[in-house]
This record gives structure tokens, sequence and C-alpha cells, in this order.
């Protein structure tokens, strides 16, 4: 009997140490997801992605195991939540997404439902739904006060994140009044202090910045927004202020010191002190943006004193800092107009052949016309040459230039018509008068045209393009092209070799509707076929066309579409896509993670005027999807381009377009619409500013983010 008691007495206890040790077996596993997951969050903030997602993979992991071999424990809510939120920080926003709806589907009353559903509304906000996003976390604002601050802020933040930023400040200021206590209430004043300054509301800027500077602990944070108080005193003419405000902070941070010097001599500038500013300027040494802008002031200021080989030289400078910044391509641009002088005054050219006087003036118009954009002053030099050289070939291709820019970059095509008219009067028989007729809508006389052999230097035929590279992608064979770019058979306009035929139905023209090579479903526009020569940049003030057309596509008196250069009268080859090795940008993730491959996406080239993705892209853009979908931690940044023609807002919206046909082609190759961002820079960042290089600079390029 006593011993049938010690006997049950013992299987009761094996029985609870039984269930004991289950239970901290199942607890043990969570606890070390939760753990990896804390772990995963402090590595993506230090911006080590590649042992990031290792941390949040590891708490994915242990958590389904929890879930799956433990389905009724009390930690299977609290496992679901941690897989949602580590898709989450990975950038996996759709698989986030489904473990917040079965979470909430399966949990209820769950106290990580609330949190679940406001970090749903985030992964939708970051996954680009914007309108289900607002719906999502309008609702938690509503049932959970207490996540009412974040759900808030993070709406006012979305519109910063996608370039909205009026309505992002906004946002943010009636943040900042309902919630004043909120811990979120530092980031939402530097966003605002940020966005302010970007519309140039100096005054609220320097108002929100003197804020931030208060309350935040970072001691180099708080000289940062210092900085930006001077620069908001500099931009309202507080420029004492401003001074003693910048020498406060230099000599505080090394790393600061080029952006104090370089807004100290800006105010020196704006105070007449300008030997002091050059002092300040000359300071700045980095080859960063600031160091181009630096030098590119010192140049400035030497040009206008007329002593240009100092002014070449810091100009040289600049672009060597950095070529692709806003000043390096200003340098460039002020290069070519001194080297355009040089040539009106030496009559040479650069490589010292002999240049006609008219044409030396021509080519100053151009560079003042296409590198410069100071219409003005290519319309005065315009004028000049047909006054001056009236009996040359220049002067009907110089008031033909002068019609371009009324008619394109002002707009103004009433202005232009009179000059139109002239060009068909004085000079009847050149294609400068038949394309005057075809603007006008006027009957075109049939004759056998003539190449002339008028080639002025801004538009020479292109350079050979540059030596192919293989693709350097992953498990696949180097993409090649084989034919070079080489003139047109066809009779051409003066000046612009290898000019297009204006039947645009002839050698490429395909009416197949799909790029070959294309992923499934992918379609090419009606009238933007690949191989066929696309429609010239488009005019200034137009949204970007949906197709392109030839002069003969209009209707009777309307005018036709401009070309892209004004000293021409038709295409010129450069206006479709020469057939070169494309340069490959590169994102080194070993740097980027700490593996040791290499991500490489190759620049896509466009046709002018086109947002239209060439049959010959197609393949290498299905091989960047293999190499992004072999590297699923990588998120990428599509960046569209224009050469420097047309409008800034037009160029704007054609390098959006651009970007944004690239990123549906990825995601019709299978890669999440999450990993890819897409942005424009317009013309803003041009590889070269020579016309007969335009085709350099019609791009979409690739940035690891």
């Amino acid at each position: 009997m006593i011993r049938s008691r010690h006997i049950r007495s013992l299987a009761c206890l094996l029985a609870a140490v039984v269930l004991l040790g289950a239970g901290c077996a199942y607890y043990n596993t969570f606890y070390n997801a939760q753990a990896a997951y804390r772990e995963g969050v402090k590595l993506r903030d230090q911006n080590q992605n590649s042992p990031a997602k290792a941390k949040f993979d590891k708490a994915i992991e242990k958590s389904a195991f929890v879930i799956q071999r433990w389905p009724k424990s009390r930690w299977v809510d609290d496992a679901l939540f941690l897989i949602g939120a580590s898709y989450y920080q990975q950038g996996q926003y759709d698989r986030a997404v489904r473990s917040f709806d079965q979470l909430s589907l399966a949990f209820p009353t769950s106290g990580f439902v609330p949190r679940g559903e406001l970090y749903r509304g985030l992964a939708l906000l970051a996954g680009k739904q914007y309108g289900t996003a607002r719906v999502t976390l309008d609702a938690v604002k509503q049932k959970y006060p207490r996540l009412a601050d974040e759900a808030t802020y993070s709406l006012a933040k979305s519109f910063i994140d996608r370039k909205e930023t009026e309505r992002g400040t906004d946002s943010l200021a009636e943040f900042l009044d309902r919630f004043p206590r909120s811990r979120f209430r530092i980031p939402a004043l530097k966003l605002l202090a940020d966005g302010s300054f970007s519309l140039r509301r100096f005054a609220a800027a320097e108002k929100w910045y003197e804020s931030y500077a208060g309350l935040t602990d970072d001691p180099k944070q708080r000289a940062l927004a210092n900085l930006k108080i001077a620069a908001c005193r500099y931009e309202q003419g507080k420029n004492e202020e401003a001074i003693v405000q910048v020498s406060d902070v230099l000599g505080r941070y090394t790393d600061l010191d080029d952006e104090a010097n370089l807004l100290l001599g800006k105010t020196l500038t704006a105070t007449g002190r300008q030997s002091d500013a050059l002092g300040a300027w000359a300071k700045v040494k980095g080859a960063s943006d600031l160091g181009a802008e630096s030098a590119f002031r010192i140049g400035k200021h030497y040009e206008e004193a007329a002593e240009f080989d100092r002014a070449r030289a810091y100009y040289d400078t600049a672009r060597i800092r950095r070529v692709d910044s806003d000043y390096g391509v200003l340098a460039v641009k002020r290069l070519a107009l001194l080297d355009a002088l040089a040539a009106r005054t030496t009559g040479k050219k650069a490589g010292g052949d002999s240049l006609q006087p008219g044409e030396a003036m021509f080519l100053v118009a151009e560079v003042n016309n296409l590198n410069l954009g100071d219409y003005d002053k290519a319309m005065d030099l315009y004028q000049k040459v047909h006054d001056s050289f009236p009996e040359t070939d220049w002067a009907a291709k110089a008031l033909f230039a002068k019609a371009w820019i009324l008619r394109n970059a002002k707009s103004d095509s009433a202005a232009a018509e009179p000059l139109l008219r002239e060009v068909i009067a004085e000079y009847p028989q050149t294609e400068y008068a038949d394309e005057s007729r075809r603007w006008l809508g006027l009957p075109v006389p049939k004759r056998e045209r003539k190449k002339t052999e008028v080639k002025p230097e801004t538009t020479a035929a292109a350079p050979p393009p540059p030596a192919r590279e293989t693709a350097k992608v992953p498990g696949l064979e180097p993409v090649t092209s084989e034919s070079p770019p080489g003139d047109s058979d066809e009779t051409t306009i003066p000046g612009e070799p290898g000019a297009f035929p204006r039947d645009h139905r002839g050698p490429g023209w395909t009416e197949r509707p799909d790029v070959a090579g294309g992923p499934p479903g992918w379609r090419v526009r009606p009238g933007m076929q690949p191989g066929a020569p696309q429609k010239e940049e488009g005019e200034a003030g137009q949204e970007p066309p949906a197709g392109p057309s030839s002069a003969r596509d209009t209707l009777p008196g309307q005018p036709t579409p401009a070309t892209e250069g004004p000293g021409s009268a038709a295409r010129s080859r450069e206006d479709t896509l020469p057939a070169e090795q494309p340069a490959a940008a590169e994102v080194d993730t070993a740097k980027q993670s700490g593996t040791t491959a290499r991500l490489e996406l190759e620049i896509v080239r466009f046709a002018t005027d086109s947002w239209q993705i060439q049959a010959a892209d197609s393949a290498r853009l299905i091989a960047a999807a293999e190499s992004l979908k072999a590297h699923p931690e990588v998120g990428i940044e599509v960046v569209g381009h224009c050469d420097p023609r047309a409008s800034e807002r037009y160029n704007q919206q054609l390098g959006m377009k651009r970007a944004q046909e690239v990123k549906e082609f990825l995601v019709a190759a299978g890669i999440e619409p999450g990993r890819i961002s897409v942005r424009s820079e317009g013309e803003k960042r041009p590889v070269s500013t020579k016309p007969d290089e335009f085709w350099l600079s019609r791009r979409v390029e690739f940035e690891y983010r």
C-alpha cells in the first residue's frame, strides 16, 4: 500500500518535471527569438544590413518553431507578432502585412493586436500602399489613443518621404500642436525644419531649428542645427547674425568645417568682404559637393574679374572634386563658355583648326543656349550672327535657332512665327527653310537634298562609344551588342551628320507588341516599338508624350515637334540609342553587408524624349532582376536622367517616367515593389554637356539603399 502511494507520487513528480521542462523549452526558444530581434534592430540602426538580416531570420525561425511545436502555448500570439515585426524590419512588407492579419484573425483579444495593427499600417506605408495605409492608421488613432501619436507622426513623415514636402510640413506642425510631449517630438522638429528650409520658408525653418537645437541631446546634431540657423539668417539677409552663428560652430567638428567655411564665404560676400570670402572658400578642400561649390565660386569671382586663366583653373578643380554635383556640372558649362570665348577671340578651335567668324559667334550662342540655359543672351548672339554674316549658312541656322528658343524654351510660338517666315523668305533653298515650313504647316517643295560642310563644334558627330565591358551578373552570360553606331544612309540636315529620315517606319520598325526577352506580360506601349527612331525631347511646359511622332504626324496648320538642338533642323544620329556597352552601376554589398558578393546593375539608355525600354536592354534588366533575386537583402533606388534640352520641369517628369518604367519592368520580372524606390534627377546630372554626347545623359542608373 505504502509502496503504491510512493509510485503514484513519483509518477506525479515526473509528470510535473516533464511539463515544467516543456514550458521552459518553449519559453527559452521564444526568449532567444526576442533576443535575436533586438540584436537585429541594433545592427540595422548601425547600417550593418547583412548581420541584421541574419538576426531577423533567426527570430522568424525560432518564432515559427514555437508556433509549430507548441500551438496552444501562451507564447503563440507573441511569436506571430515577432514574425511580422521581423519581416517589417527586413523590408518584406507584404509578408509583414500577412503576419499581422493572421494575428488579428487568430487572436483578436491579444494584447499584441493594437501594435500589430499599427505595424500593419507602417508596412503598408513602406510598401507605398498609401491609401490603405492611411485608412489603417486612422483606425489605429481612433481605437488605440496610446498609439495615436506614432500613427499620426508616421503618416506625416510619409508625406516627406514621398516628396510631398508642403503637405508633410503642415502635417508635422499639426502633430506637434496635438502631441507636444510625444517621444517623436524631436525627430518631428528636425523633419519640419528641413522641410521648411527646402520650401524656402526660412523664417519658419529658423524657428524650428532653434527648437530642435534646444531639445536634442546630441552636441553634433546641435552644431548642425546651428549651421542651418545661420543659413536661414543668410537667406533672410541677416548676414552679420549669420557670421556670428557660423563662427561659433567653426572648429568644433572637423567634418563640419567645410560646410561652415562655405557658408561663411557666402555671408562675407554678401557684406562686401570678398577677399575674406575667398580665404574662407579656399579652406574647403574636400572632394565633395561642398568642395566643388567652393571652387566654383572662386572661379566665378575670377571670371567676373576677367582673370580667365585663374577662373579656368578653379572651374577645373570644381569639376575634378565632384563632376556629378550641381556645381561640378556648372563648372563644366562655364569651362565650355570660356573655350567658346577663347575660340572667338583667337579664331581657332581647341584642336587648332581655324574658325570662321560667324561660326565662332554661333558657337558662343550655342553654349549660352544648350549649356548655360541663358536664352536671352543666346538669342541676342544668334541675331548678331544673322545680322553680321547674312550671306553665310550660319545666318539661316542662327535665325532658326532663335525661333527654336522662342517656341520651345519660352513657349511663345506667336513670337517664333515671324522668324520662321523670315528664314523662308531670306533662305528659301535651305533645310532650315524647309523645317520652318513644316513648323508652320506649309507645303515643303520636293527637291534633292544636299549635304553641307557646315559643322560647328557643338553639333559634331559623336565620338565612338566606349569599349564594351562584360556584364558581371552572377550565373549569366555577358550581354553584348554588335552593331556600332554609324551615319545614316539618308540625306542629312546641315551640321547634323546621320540625321534620321523623316519616314519613321524605316529600318528597325517592328509591329511586334512584346519586347524581345521581356518578362511575361511586358508590353510595349503603342507607338513606342523597340528599334524605331524616337521623337525628340518634348517642348517646355508639356507633359511627356505618350509615343513618338514625326513632323508629318501633326495636323495641317499645327507646328511640329521641335528638334532637340536649335542648331539643327532634324534629328541627329544621337537621337537614338548608340550601340555601346552600358556602364555598370555597382552596388558593392561587401561594403554594405560584409559579404564578398558584388551586385552590378547596368545603366539603361534611352532614345530621345522616350521612356521606352529598348529591346536590347530587356535582357540586361532581366539579368539585373536575377541578380537582385539572388540578393534579397538589397534594396535599390532607380534614378532617371535626361539630357539638358527642353525645360527643367519637362525633363524632371521625363526622368521620373524613365525610372518608373524600369521599376515596372523589374517588378514584372519578379522583384518585390517594396525593394525598389524611384526618383528623377531630370537634367541635373548630365554625363556630358557637349551636344554630340547628349545620348550619354539619357539614362537610368541604380543606387543602393
